[in-house]
């Protein structure tokens, strides 16, 4: 995230939320429908709220301390708008690393939303990317708190690749009454 803040107004722009983004490229789709599920689960059970304006300058200090790992980022707060801020990186590496002034925690695949390509419901096959969620060092003990949520809601998770045949139904019916809506509509 490159920006000026003397040029550039805090949340001038919008990058568009994270399943526009990453998830609803092909709704139907295996890989689709298992993103989608892992990234309700990560919203849900770390309790952080989206942020898709940028730029924000809170999120700013901790990208620009990862810039080497950063890959399909995303932004959150924990606590409300503009108290704490969480990013989420996945880059395609499986080695931890360390960054100066930030904490970062890998991700359980259960509960990792990208998982990154190419995607198979093959049981063998290991998740290329890793979710890295990071805070400012001094915000630790929020991130060691998300962490633990999402970790003990990982255990109940289904594999990170499978996806079931009502959760393709469910899809199927959704996408159904969202084209008719849309067809009524244009009318």
């Amino acid at each position: 995230m490159n920006y000026d803040p003397i040029l550039d107004a805090e949340f001038s722009s919008s990058m568009g939320n994270y399943l526009n983004r990453y998830v609803n490229h092909s709704p139907l789709s295996d890989e689709s429908l298992a993103r989608r599920r892992r990234f309700t689960a990560f919203l849900e059970y770390s309790g952080l709220i989206e942020e898709s304006r940028i730029p924000s300058f809170k999120h700013g200090r901790i990208a620009k301390k990862i810039s080497h790992y950063r890959d399909h980022v995303s932004y959150y707060w924990l606590g409300g708008i503009g108290k704490i801020p969480f990013l989420l990186t996945e880059p395609y590496t499986h080695q931890n690393w360390v960054a100066v002034g930030v904490r970062c925690v890998r991700l359980p695949v259960k509960i990792s939303p990208y998982g990154g390509g190419p995607f198979s419901t093959n049981p063998d096959l290991t998740m290329p990317a890793s979710s890295f969620l990071c805070v400012r060092e001094i915000h630790g003990k929020y991130l060691d708190e998300v962490s633990d949520r999402l970790i003990r809601a990982a255990e109940e998770l289904p594999a990170w690749n499978s996806v079931s045949d009502d959760e393709r139904e469910v899809a199927k019916l959704i996408h159904r009454k969202l084209n008719s809506a849309s067809k009524r509509w244009c009318k």
